[in-house]
């Protein structure tokens, strides 16, 4: 199986050395990965994009024993 990681998208954790502004949020970001056929993700509330997570998997439709 194979997740899809979320660390930095749509949002980037403020203890991060790396600086930059994501150019498309997490939602848009998850909806393609879901389109391609992810259904596991790899999350942490040091991500700081739960909210877009939640909105994306709530978008999708996709039962949750599919995920």
């Amino acid at each position: 199986m194979v997740g899809f990681g979320t660390y930095k998208v749509g949002a980037v954790p403020s203890s991060t050395t790396i600086k930059y502004t994501p150019s498309r949020g997490t939602c848009e970001v998850l909806e393609d990965a879901f389109s391609v056929g992810y259904r596991m993700l790899d999350c942490a509330e040091y991500y700081i994009n739960e909210a877009g997570i939640g909105e994306a998997i709530a978008k999708s439709k996709i039962p949750r024993g599919d995920m």
